[in-house]
């Protein structure tokens, strides 16, 4: 498939139609096959001949001469990114929502189109949907033409100055504006900030042919949520039979009536073990798992042993009809507090206290007291005995520290129940540890929330690396092709295309102004390359061997290139001139990996050292580790290198002493370069593995905390976004895009 094809099939179903339709009309008018005036709004026509595609055509058609193309072109543009944004981004999972948008903005267009004969509803229609964005990612920076950013929500109001100074269609952008603050004010602001009822909402019929999309990111990347009842708990149905066999075939039922494929899991105490047999009975339905203060050993903690009273005591609790609910809360916390002296357990309890008006106000417990007191030995208190079930995905318990639920003796069944597990203790938390220590609590859940967003087919043979720019906007991949393609990763588009190596490219960097990209190749030359035009600038020979790894200097002047000639070069790219300006010779080996700061050169070489060489002071330090080294890192403090080595080792280095600080292990490297990285604030070490996963370790304790499942293949290069928690990983022909649920920075 060309990249065209493959591009054209990336985009979201509505922005292609319209796109797609926009181009064709106004193609098909200019050659002449369909006449102007057909396609323009006009009112006569409209009511009169009854030309009812006019309304249609009028947001599709522009007319196309020397005059208009570029404008034209723009709207095209404008049309495409926003429209794509709000429909893979905050529509993606509601397509009906999405739609109907797009219908309540046409339909206000043309009714001011009639009003005010406007004929050609092209600029207003687009302004709209890009006002909606701006103000749905008001905070987000924008990168604009000339280097200007600003803020998201100045976007509109920058076009329509330049409409003013560029052209006469002030008219159209200020339409465009008030049409999108009129969809955004009625669907958002008036309803949820001023208490408003509900102005805007989808119609039934439009939510029968584009459903609901259920599983995947959820609006800004956020993933749905579902908050579940287990039977006989909540407003679920009652039932006399209660096990956890049964809660996870309920779950299984679930699963399916809503239309969830895989999902990730948290389950707490008794919701605990039903969600660990869900992931041990069905693996392929649970992407990871999260269990609160509960393990799948013998037996339960010491409150839980007393539950059996508990509910004879819910049991008892008389509550006249004349009580307020409050009043009646209060009872019963009274009375259980004779048996309960749990103050957090009998808030937990009383709220399944309910008032039932229809039964002329008596109290009743949510909870099926019966069915719960007869089934709690053999349904709740022993977890089922489970032999050849594991769960390989990543699973994390997190546990209350004067808790006993989960005992130091229960990690072993919960390493062979759980392979890729880890428990976390919350000092001085209990068994309610999610509202005793909420703050500990998630910062928790949010060493589990990376999740795979994209998986980008490269088409590039073998993807050699992947690297960020210097903003994390867009992202590039060096291929065996003998090319670099640059992406955006949130969308996962090819942007461009950079061909003109001989062979494999290796490595490449960004400048720091994200003008220039230089890339280092085994044709023994290093391009620098021009981002906009995908042009090479300049081709740098001296290299006696392929060239393994390239780096930009702070300000982007200079380019430093490492060789497998055992070389450094560095490279003067503002100047004309094509030879190195400085070369270093004494390593015995492939130069493997660069760090270049202000003022430092930082080598690593398969002969087992790291060289870092002070350009102002004109000195060199050698630090020998003995063994191939294969990539390198620097923490953002730069006090520290990180070391990833051949022999499946990642050692981290003093940057001043040369000291050995720690050493991190568990992944496969066989006979693979594998690079690693440093993420969350210099708290993670990452790594890529032979085996298909990423690898994260802590890196003051030096113990592993998790393992992204990225694919089959191996994991070699990965990329660490620089400003937010997104990653990229290489793993064959493909580009895989993980992170965290959050905003990002977007070019107009």
């Amino acid at each position: 498939m060309s990249d065209f094809a493959t591009w054209y099939n990336q985009v979201p179903p509505f922005t292609r139609i319209w796109l797609s339709a926009t181009v064709g009309l106004s193609l098909v008018a200019k050659f002449g096959i369909l006449p102007l005036e057909y396609l323009i709004l006009q009112y006569a026509p409209l009511f009169y001949k009854f030309q009812l595609w006019r309304p249609v055509t009028a947001v599709l058609f522009y007319p196309l001469n020397p005059g208009t193309g570029f404008h034209f072109m723009m709207n095209c543009y404008f049309l495409y990114n926003y429209s794509l944004r709000l429909e893979s981004d905050h529509y993606k999972q509601k397509p009906g929502d999405y739609f109907y948008m797009l219908f309540f903005n046409w339909f206000l267009c043309v009714i001011i189109g009639l009003l005010i004969d406007l004929p050609i509803l092209m600029d207003p229609m687009v302004l709209s949907v890009l006002y909606v964005w701006c103000k749905l990612n008001k905070d987000v920076i924008v990168n604009f033409w000339f280097g200007t950013r600003f803020k998201a929500m100045y976007l509109p109001w920058v076009l329509l100055g330049m409409n003013m100074i560029l052209s006469s269609g002030s008219i159209f952008s200020l339409l465009g504006i008030l049409v999108g603050h009129a969809y955004y004010f009625l669907k958002f602001i008036y309803p949820s900030e001023l208490g408003g009822p509900a102005l805007i909402e989808t119609p039934f019929f439009i939510k029968r042919y584009f459903p609901d999309v259920h599983g995947g990111t959820h609006g800004f990347g956020v993933p749905p949520i579902y908050a579940i009842d287990a039977r006989n708990h909540g407003d679920s149905p009652h039932s006399e039979q209660h096990s956890y066999e049964h809660m996870v075939e309920d779950m299984v039922a679930l699963y399916k009536s809503i239309g969830i494929e895989r999902a990730s899991i948290i389950g707490h105490s008794m919701g605990g073990r039903a969600m660990m047999l869900l992931a041990l009975r069905y693996p392929e339905l649970v992407e990871k798992a999260i269990i609160v203060d509960i393990s799948p050993a013998a037996g339960l903690g010491t409150s839980n042993t007393n539950i059996p009273l508990f509910l004879q005591s819910m049991k008892m609790i008389q509550i006249d009809p004349e009580a307020t609910i409050h009043q009646a809360r209060r009872i019963a916390d009274e009375q259980l507090a004779k048996i309960i002296a749990e103050k957090p357990l009998r808030d937990f309890l009383i709220t399944n206290l309910v008032k039932n008006e229809k039964d002329g106000g008596r109290f009743h417990w949510r909870i099926n007291l019966e069915s719960l007191e007869r089934n709690f030995h053999t349904g709740v208190a022993q977890f089922p005995t489970l032999t050849g079930h594991r769960f390989d995905g990543p699973t994390l318990f997190i546990a209350g520290g004067r808790s006993d639920y989960v005992k130091p003796a229960d990690a072993p069944l919960i390493k062979t129940l759980f392979p890729n597990s880890e428990i976390k203790y919350v000092k001085d938390a209990g068994h309610w540890v999610h509202s005793e220590k909420s703050a500990e609590f998630a910062k928790l859940l949010a060493m589990v929330d990376l999740v795979a967003k994209r998986s980008i087919n490269c088409n590039q043979g073998a993807v050699r690396a992947v690297r960020y720019n210097v903003d994390g906007s867009y992202c590039f991949s060096c291929g065996s092709d003998k090319k670099i393609k640059l992406w955006n990763p949130r969308t996962g588009l090819l942007l461009k295309t950079y061909g003109g190596h001989a062979d494999e490219v290796m490595d490449a960097a960004g400048s720091c102004e994200s003008s220039f990209i230089i890339s280092a190749s085994l044709d023994k030359s290093v391009i620098y390359w021009d981002v906009s035009t995908g042009l090479p600038v300049r081709r740098l020979r001296g290299h006696a061997g392929g060239v393994t790894c390239v780096r930009f200097n702070e300000d982007s002047s200079i380019a430093v290139s490492g060789s497998k000639d055992n070389t450094i070069a560095c490279w003067d790219v503002r100047t004309r001139k094509l030879d190195p300006v400085q070369t270093m010779r004494e390593a015995k080996d492939c130069i493997t990996a660069l760090v270049v700061t202000e003022h430092k050169i930082v080598s690593a070489s398969l002969d087992g050292s790291v060289r870092q060489y002070d350009i102002r002071a004109g000195e060199l330090v050698c630090d020998t580790i003995g063994v191939p080294i294969t990539y390198l890192v620097q923490t953002s403090d730069g006090q520290c290198l990180l070391a990833a080595c051949s022999d499946g080792v990642i050692r981290l280095i003093d940057n001043d002493t040369g000291e050995l600080l720690s050493e991190y292990k568990g992944h496969r490297v066989d006979d693979y370069h594998i690079e690693c990285g440093i993420t969350g604030a210099d708290t993670k070490i990452i790594s890529g593995s032979a085996e298909g996963v990423a690898v994260l370790w802590d890196l003051l304790e030096g113990n592993e905390v998790r393992r992204l499942r990225v694919g089959n293949e191996v994991v070699h290069s990965l990329a660490i976004h620089p400003t937010k928690n997104d990653l990229l990983f290489a793993r064959k022909r493909h580009l895989e895009v993980w992170g965290h649920p959050d905003e990002d920075t977007d070019e107009a």
